[in-house]
Order: structure tokens, then C-alpha cells, then sequence
């Protein structure tokens, strides 16, 4: 009788465990079986819009549309919170404008779609409740979008490899949550948006901070680093093959002294141009490639004592002085300091011979002789006559170190200056000139290192009227080429070996004096040959970048590596 009771009390058990299982099992059934049915009708929508293709056969409407393929629908609600479509080529058209229908969806991916192309739709400025947003690797085209900013949940926006055009939209900065941003190989231009994440630490108290991750590659963005930028907690920012120009040094200290979040940090082929000497490099950062830019000073000792640092590479750059030693240096040979100025000492090949004595933007210490140049033809004087009334100290034993002085500027018959092939630091006496109405050029240190900025008031010097001879070759200088008027006599013009950008004037082509001509190693774009340009006289010496070197003929040809977009010329 006991063991007749014992096994009724067991069937009773399993009775109950399987009516549980049975309950739970229903629950979540019903979970799936609620798909809205707006929702479905606007998945639905959305594949016959881009033809019903293979990869929605799961979606059919007599399945719950919490069961298909590429669809996830929330646990409690059975709405429609996430949409991720990737890697179909038989997928083809624009973006339904059936996506609007979804109107809880959180996530949305459409990732290596190459067939689809056409602009965003206005239909995803809908999606109110979007968190996550991707359209990468695809055809689409068109502007990004300003309505955008009207998505006030965003947190990432990955909008890379298409083919946007136009500018980053400003209204990206009034979203409060967006932390993350991706529009890297595109074509993009313009200047960034200064308030950039500026509202996305605005709801947190310090020293909580949301880091922040910035990836724009690949475009052909201008302008410079907003300042606002320094305020910003970046943990990953890429600007690399751009063309920024100017400061950029805000990134990494003053205001930012204390982030702790930067890891990640590319400035690579931009024109920036600033002193590395005295930056402060965030501890934790583990990648830093700063090359092909024109910054200046030298590298930082504590390059040495960051132990997280994986890749480090300021090669093609201004930089001077001793490679730092020691730490973990022996990471990084020779590469990461190929095609500078004046740095020295192991990796690289040449041995530090002395001792820099500065690392400032005005430095002009040349660590191996410098190339010799060509003589102005108009130049009153010769290298081995001296200038009347100022005793020639050109190609004489590198022994001057003192600033330019500017007791110089008083003298009223000065006329002709040559102090080239010394070490002259310092910035250019201002008023340098200014007693004289017209003068001939004076022969500029060419290959002393200096970098500093031309002064204003030489735009009053009678350059431009008398200007035949014009060498400003292997400095920083960074400005636009392509509005520059040349002068009609001018037969001598090298500006290799800087950081200027813009296009080739079509004037070159018309000056009948010019004799030698030289930008190479720059940031330039575009058709060596203006449409329907002729050189009028072929150019004795020629020096372009190799990709596009015109025939020596009347008629200039060989324009064809440009026709169809722009080609950034990098060297």
C-alpha cells in the first residue's frame, strides 16, 4: 500500500514539473506569436521593395516575424527592436522607405551590401528609438544626412565605406547620447562640426566620463582641429589621409592632461604642423602614427615609458634631435623615423654629431649637409662675392647660432641679405626691409630647417613686382596653391618638401620665363594639366610627383589619372 502511495505521489510530481515546462513553454510561444502586425507588414514591405530576395525566404506571413531570419523582437513586448542585414551581393536597390514602419526598432545594420546604393532615407529620421545605427560597405551615395540629428538616442553611427560626399552635418552635435562615429572611407569635406560630442558627458558627474571613438579616414576633410576637441574624452580617433592642417597638439595634453581614456591615435598624411617636443602622451596610449605631416621639435622622451605602446610612427615629418633610448624603444626600428629633418641616433643610421640646442618651431639645426641650390640669376650677388655692406656669411662653418636681429630692419639701404647654410633660430625680424620702396629678393636660407611663419608685413616688400627667384623648399609652410598669383616674370620656383595643398595654378602654364619648377612632396591635388593648359616653353627642369608627370611637349596630355575624381598626391 506504501509503495502504491509513493508512486501516486510521483506521477503527481511529474504532473507538476510538466505542467510548469508546459506553462513556460506556452508563455514564451505567445512571446513570439504577438509580432505586431505592423510590425510584419513593414519587414515585408521591405523585402518587396528590394525584390523579395532569397535571403528573406524565412520571411513568410504565415510565420511569426520573431522567427525570421535577421530579426530580433523584444522578450516582453514581441515588437521589433533590431534589423541586421549583412553580406548579400544579390540584395540590390535603394533603402525601403518601409523601414519607417518600424517604429520600435533600436538597431539597425546593414553591413557589406554592395548592391545597395542610392541616399539615406528621410524614412530613418522615423526611427525614433534607434540606438545603433550601420550602413557600411555599401554603394550608398549622397550627402550624410542633417535629419540625423534628429535621431536623439543614437550612441554609434557607423557610416563607413560608401560614398558619401559633402560635409560632416553639425546637427550630429546636439545629440546627447552619441558617443561613437564612424564615416571613414568616404568623400567627405569640409571642416568638422566644433561641438562634436560636446553633450555627451553633460549627465555625468567627474570624474565619470563616456569615452568617445571618432573615425574619419579616407575623406578629404580640411580645416583644423577644432579646440573644443580637447575637452573631448577620445579613446579612438583616426583623421588619417585627410587634409587637416594646422594644431593638433590639443589632443594630446594641456586641457587633456588628465583623460585617461586615449588609446588610439592616428594623424597620419594631414598637414598638421606643430612642436611634438612638448606634448604630454596619455600612459595608456598603445598606437600613435603622426607621419607624413609637417610637425616640428623632436620626440618625446617619455615615448620611452609608455609600456602599453604597440606602434609608434613619425617618419615623414620636421622632427630633430636624439631618437629617445631605452624603455621599450626597441619595439619600433627604423621605419618609425624614416625621412625627417635632422633626428639622429639609433635605429636610425646616422649618429647624433652634436648636441641640439633647440626643438622649437624655429629650429634650424641641419643634422647633414644641405643641398646646394640654384643662384638667382637677378641676385646682385654670387656666393662668392659678398653682399655690398654686409660681410658674406654663406656656406661658412656652422658657428652661428644667434637669432636673426632685428637691428637689421632700420637700415635704409640694405637691400640684399644672404645668411643661408648656418643655424640661425628664431623668428623673422618683421620690418626686415621696410625702409626700402623697391628692392630685389635677397637670397632666403633655404636649407636651414627654420620653420617659422613668414612675417605679415612682408606682403608690403616689393617681392611681388620684382619677384623672378622664389625658393621656400624643405620647411612646413602649409597654405592653398590653387588661388596663389604668380608673378609674370618669375623663372625660378621651388616649394618641394612642405605641407601645401590645393591644385597646380593654371597660370604656370603661361609663364614664358619659368626655367625650373619644383612641387614635389606636398599635399597638392588634381590635374597637373588644367583643362586646355599649354606650356608655352618647355620647362628646363620639371619636377612633379611621379603619378602625374606631363610630356615635355606644346600641349600638356597626360591628365588622365584625374579625370574622374581627385587623387590626393602623397610621396
Amino acid at each position: 500500500m506504501a509503495t502504491k502511495m509513493r508512486d501516486v505521489v510521483v506521477l503527481l510530481q511529474l504532473l507538476a514539473v510538466l505542467t510548469a515546462a508546459s506553462g513556460s513553454g506556452s508563455s514564451s510561444s505567445s512571446s513570439k506569436d504577438r509580432c505586431h502586425s505592423g510590425d510584419k507588414a513593414a519587414l515585408l514591405a521591405i523585402s518587396a521593395a528590394l525584390g523579395n530576395p532569397y535571403h528573406f525566404a524565412s520571411w513568410t506571413p504565415d510565420t511569426p516575424c520573431c522567427d525570421w531570419y535577421d530579426v530580433d523582437c523584444d522578450a516582453s513586448t514581441g515588437r521589433v527592436v533590431g534589423l541586421s542585414v549583412f553580406q548579400d551581393a544579390n540584395i540590390t536597390g535603394a533603402i525601403p522607405d518601409a523601414v519607417a514602419g518600424l517604429v520600435h526598432l533600436q538597431n539597425l545594420v546593414l553591413h557589406h551590401l554592395p548592391g545597395i546604393s542610392g541616399p539615406i532615407p528621410p524614412a530613418i529620421a522615423k526611427l525614433s528609438n534607434l540606438t545603433f545605427l550601420t550602413i557600411s560597405w555599401t554603394a550608398v551615395s549622397g550627402p550624410v544626412p542633417s535629419f540625423l540629428g534628429a535621431l536623439t538616442k543614437l550612441a554609434q553611427l557607423d557610416l563607413s565605406f560608401n560614398s558619401l560626399s559633402g560635409a560632416v552635418p553639425p546637427s550630429l552635435a546636439a545629440l546627447p547620447a552619441l558617443y561613437s562615429v564612424d564615416i571613414s572611407r568616404n568623400r567627405l569635406t569640409g571642416a568638422l562640426p566644433p561641438l562634436l560630442f560636446s553633450k555627451v558627458n553633460k549627465h555625468l558627474q567627474p570624474p565619470q566620463q563616456q569615452a568617445c571613438y571618432l573615425r574619419l579616414s579616407h575623406n578629404n576633410l580640411t580645416g583644423a582641429v577644432p579646440p573644443e576637441f580637447s575637452a573631448v574624452a577620445f579613446a579612438q580617433l583616426d583623421l588619417s589621409r585627410n587634409a587637416f592642417a594646422g594644431d593638433a597638439s590639443g589632443l594630446f595634453g594641456g586641457a587633456k592632461a588628465n583623460n585617461k581614456e586615449l588609446q588610439y591615435l592616428d594623424l597620419s598624411r594631414n598637414a598638421f604642423a606643430f612642436n611634438l617636443s612638448g606634448v604630454e602622451l596619455p600612459e595608456q596610449l598603445d598606437f600613435l602614427d603622426l607621419s607624413h605631416n609637417a610637425i616640428y621639435g623632436g620626440i618625446p622622451a617619455q615615448v620611452a615609458t609608455l609600456g602599453n605602446l604597440q606602434f609608434f610612427n613619425v617618419s615623414y615629418n620636421r622632427l630633430c634631435g636624439a631618437v629617445p633610448t631605452g624603455g621599450n624603444m626597441g619595439r619600433f626600428d627604423a621605419y618609425s623615423y624614416q625621412h625627417n629633418k635632422c633626428l639622429c641616433g639609433a635605429p636610425l643610421a646616422d649618429p647624433c654629431k652634436y648636441k641640439a640646442t633647440s626643438t622649437s618651431r624655429t629650429s634650424c639645426s641641419p643634422a647633414s649637409p644641405a643641398p646646394s641650390r640654384r643662384p638667382s640669376p637677378s641676385s646682385p650677388t654670387s656666393p662668392s662675392s659678398p653682399s655690398p655692406g654686409l660681410p658674406s656669411r654663406s656656406h661658412t662653418s656652422p658657428s652661428s647660432t644667434s637669432p636673426s636681429t632685428p637691428s637689421l630692419a632700420p637700415l635704409p639701404a640694405l637691400y640684399s641679405i644672404d645668411i643661408s647654410r648656418n643655424r640661425l633660430t628664431g623668428a623673422l625680424p618683421p620690418l626686415l626691409f621696410s625702409k626700402l620702396k623697391h628692392l630685389q629678393p635677397p637670397s632666403w636660407p633655404t636649407s636651414g630647417y627654420c620653420t617659422t611663419t613668414f612675417p605679415p608685413e612682408f606682403s608690403d616688400v616689393a617681392f611681388a613686382q620684382e619677384l623672378q627667384y622664389l625658393d621656400l623648399s624643405h620647411n612646413a609652410f602649409g597654405f592653398n596653391l590653387s588661388g596663389v598669383e604668380m608673378p609674370e616674370q618669375l623663372d625660378f620656383l621651388n616649394v618641394s618638401h612642405n605641407a601645401i595643398y590645393g591644385g597646380i595654378p593654371a597660370q604656370v602654364a603661361t609663364l614664358i620665363n619659368l626655367q625650373f619648377f619644383n612641387v614635389i612632396y606636398n599635399r597638392l591635388c588634381g590635374a597637373v594639366c588644367p583643362p586646355a593648359a599649354t606650356w608655352t616653353v618647355p620647362i628646363r627642369h620639371l619636377q612633379l610627383p611621379a603619378q602625374q608627370v606631363p610630356v615635355r611637349s606644346a600641349a600638356c596630355r597626360s591628365c588622365k589619372p584625374c579625370a574622374q575624381r581627385s587623387i590626393s598626391i602623397i610621396i
